[in-house]
């Protein structure tokens, strides 16, 4: 918050949690920053599974580096032939 009110709008806050956080932690994270325009926060769980619920549970855009990105297409690939068969 200091951050923000020192520089206003003309900073882009850009947050990377390098999946530190459980879901709790993430989410009082979030919590804390909401009114902050904050573009987007990276990783923000340790758990993959916890992703989702923690996309839906607040507002904060959320950004995966090469590999979960990778990861997760695949994933999701594997799931769409396993449904088609």
């Amino acid at each position: 918050r200091l951050i923000s009110q020192r520089f206003g709008s003309d900073l882009v806050l850009r947050c990377d949690a390098n999946r530190a956080w459980t879901l709790d932690e993430a989410l009082t994270f979030a919590d804390g920053v909401k009114g902050l325009e904050i573009e987007f926060i990276e990783e923000p769980v340790k758990d993959l599974a916890d992703l989702e619920a923690f996309t839906r549970a607040q507002t904060i855009p959320v950004a995966l580096d090469e590999h979960l990105s990778d990861r997760l297409r695949d994933t999701a690939a594997a799931d769409v032939r396993e449904r088609a068969t």
